[in-house]
């Protein structure tokens, strides 16, 4: 499994204060000089629902922009997301991927790029978090399959166990020639634990691109910032 390289070293400030590992350690990424100077004096806003939650994003557009096209590419990136990584879209790619027959299953370069780096991320904590417990998202009641009923709120452990043997981020093949994973047989991706901020990032991008460097996007509690307000 390749593992990321990019993230720097953690720096300790002040005295160390000690935890419960020992130790206190704040991240912090490498900046060169100041930050870019806003394209305008503006700052607007736009907001929605998307991802079964709320969406808001403030942010700096050059001059002369057009409101409804900054709406349209947060809207499009959201989508897009939907599309990709939403088990409760009957034809979304992580849809199809969970049932799929057994089998190796070709994926969007989209799909590919977070499925892998959701594996690194498992790799790193050793499956604290993993991309391939879909299975008992559904059997506790969080899933598209909706919730557990009010009489059996407990799964019984012969289904938990059932469920096991169809998860595991170790127990996941790819194919990184032809970008594929494995279904090896009622496996159910599930990326809820990654996914908005994933839609963060893209959303921030696509403001980027339009060239409103100087933006904060929120989508359900998660958060990106870039640049600085007019002031």
């Amino acid at each position: 499994m390749k593992r990321s390289s990019s993230a720097p070293s953690p720096v300790t400030i002040g005295d160390p204060v000690a935890n419960d590992f020992g130790e206190n350690r704040v991240l912090i990424p490498p900046v060169e000089g100041g930050p870019e100077r806003p394209p305008s004096d503006m700052v607007w806003s736009l907001e929605g629902l998307s991802m079964g939650t709320s969406w808001q994003v403030r942010f700096v557009p050059p001059p002369a922009s057009d409101l409804q096209t900054f709406r349209t590419a947060v809207e499009g990136e959201l989508d897009t997301v939907i599309a990709l990584f939403s088990p409760w879209i009957s034809d979304s790619e992580i849809s199809r991927f969970n049932r799929a027959d057994t089998g190796f299953v070709p994926l969007s370069d989209e799909f590919w790029s977070l499925l892998t780096d959701s594996l690194d991320i498992a790799d790193d904590v050793n499956g604290a978090v993993d991309p391939t417990l879909g299975a008992l998202v559904d059997l506790w009641g969080f899933g598209p399959t909706g919730p557990r009923p009010s009489l059996l709120p407990v799964p019984a452990e012969t289904e938990v166990a059932e469920a096991l043997k169809v998860s595991g981020w170790n127990r996941l093949r790819l194919n990184r020639d032809e970008r594929a994973a494995l279904q090896a047989g009622h496996m159910k991706l599930d990326f809820s634990g990654i996914a908005k901020g994933h839609a963060v990032d893209r959303v921030s991008d696509a403001l980027t691109r339009l060239g409103a460097t100087s933006h904060l996007v929120e989508i359900g509690g998660e958060l990106k910032g870039r640049g600085v307000k007019p002031d």
